[in-house]
């Protein structure tokens, strides 16, 4: 405040980052109050939050509970995290030990390297760069060859 800039960086905290579905009543009544109610409770790595949820949902939903999916929450997209077997109780069960779905996801790990598997990508973000220098634009800033036929996608992390 005293010279106009940030002491650092408040990015985590900034409300311009937030989603347009974030900025509803309900959701942030339901959200807020969970979150203050876990201020001071264990911070168990994977946990997810229980309330505001099921707000955006890809086109396999109903097909991946259906086969066991237990979901997350990223953005506001319910997400498949892992797969309850059969008998197995599809949640978490928080620990800071190896967690309940370890096995789990290891068998899908070794199911997809060893065959083949398919990945609901909804929940992430897509960035359309129209021009002339397109291709090369993309290919300075981002890390990979980003040269791919049209129609086609690529997945590279920046």
């Amino acid at each position: 405040m005293e010279d106009g800039e940030k002491p650092f960086d408040l990015g985590d905290v900034d409300i311009s980052r937030m989603h347009p579905f974030q900025n509803n009543k309900t959701y942030l009544y339901e959200r807020s109050k969970e979150t203050l109610g876990l201020l001071y409770a264990d911070h168990f790595p994977f946990r997810q939050k229980a309330t505001a949820r099921g707000i955006r949902r890809g086109p396999f939903h109903r097909q991946l509970l259906d086969k066991g999916a237990v979901m997350g929450e990223v953005a506001g997209w319910e997400r498949a995290n892992w797969f309850a077997n059969d008998g197995q109780k599809a949640a978490y069960e928080y620990t800071w030990k190896r967690p309940n779905w370890f096995e789990n996801s290891a068998a899908e790990h070794r199911a997809v390297r060893e065959n083949v598997g398919l990945y609901d990508m909804s929940s992430f973000g897509k960035i359309r760069v129209e021009g002339r220098d397109a291709e090369s634009f993309l290919n300075h800033v981002c890390g990979g060859d980003m040269s791919v036929p049209v129609g086609k996608i690529i997945y590279r992390s920046f």
